[in-house]
């Protein structure tokens, strides 16, 4: 017998194992009834397409009855769901969105509840999403848009969700994280008359924790002066990549989001960091 075969074989009947452990967890979840399956029908984008290829896909749909094959086309999803593995390719996270009830779960790997999001506090997340612009138009500046008052509500809703432990997550340790500034913030912290004064972001504060993906923001009057922000063990905030229901339904490269409560506030150490960042600490 070839040794090499032998251990080819062996390494295919444990992949399969390791996948059907981990579908029979997403069950255990949402339903022993429903079938976990790779959703084929969204070739939109290079991040879809590749997810056909994996054996441990990071996004599955769920519907009612069986399938053999374990690959679905259009058919009537009851969940779609977004998976983190550990190195090992055992679940380490489970994110659901519910079809019928528009809200999201997030679990851990043994499938008990980490956060849930109601189907308003999911729209609003969504929105945020999609809209900040318009959301930092009215809470930055005060400017008229047609939705305001939608906005005001979902600032509202989204402010709510940090009085509640299950609707965050809290940092482990402390942490560094970028911020590309809008004009107004810029011009009022370098106006300050020294360092160690605090600046209150009006707005929802959103951060990334990768340095490259704020370079998207960048402009020449900003280029120089990113705020390169402590958050301290213990700080509670959203990460959208988990939270958001779009990156659930459909596959997409991690944005590294996360967003803390409206009104934080934000010490500012030094304007004029090397490198030319400008050092603060997240002091809520």
């Amino acid at each position: 017998m070839n040794i090499g075969s032998l251990g080819v074989g062996q390494n295919i009947i444990k992949t399969s194992q390791k996948i059907a452990n981990n579908k029979a967890l997403i069950r255990s979840v949402i339903g022993e009834e429903y079938a976990v399956v790779k959703e084929i029908e969204d070739l939109g984008g290079f991040t879809s397409i590749k997810e056909i290829f994996k054996r441990f896909p990071s996004h599955y749909g769920a519907f009612k009855g069986e399938s053999k094959a374990g690959i679905a086309v259009g058919r009537n999803y009851t969940h779609h769901i977004g998976l983190n593995y550990d190195e090992a390719k055992n679940i380490r996270q489970i994110r659901i969105y519910d079809t019928k009830y528009k809200d999201v779960g997030i679990y851990d790997s043994n499938g008990n509840m980490l956060r849930h999001y109601s189907p308003e506090e999911t729209m609003a997340l969504q929105r945020y999403k999609h809209d900040s612009k318009n959301i930092h138009k009215v809470m930055r500046y005060n400017k008229p848009v047609k939705n305001e008052s939608e906005i005001r509500n979902d600032v509202d809703i989204i402010s709510n969700m940090f009085k509640y432990n299950y609707k965050t997550s809290k940092a482990e340790k402390d942490f560094i994280a970028y911020r590309v500034l809008d004009d107004k913030a810029l011009d009022t912290i370098l106006s300050m008359s020294k360092d160690g004064m605090v600046y209150t972001e009006p707005s929802v504060l959103s951060v990334a924790t990768d340095k490259k993906s704020v370079l998207q923001f960048m402009k020449p009057k900003n280029y120089r002066h990113v705020l390169r922000l402590k958050v301290g063990k213990g700080s509670s905030y959203i990460n959208l990549d988990e939270a958001s229901a779009g990156h659930i339904i459909y596959p997409q490269l991690p944005e590294n989001e996360l967003i803390f409560k409206p009104g934080a506030k934000i010490l500012i150490k030094d304007r004029n960091a090397k490198g030319g960042f400008i050092d603060a600490e997240l002091i809520q």
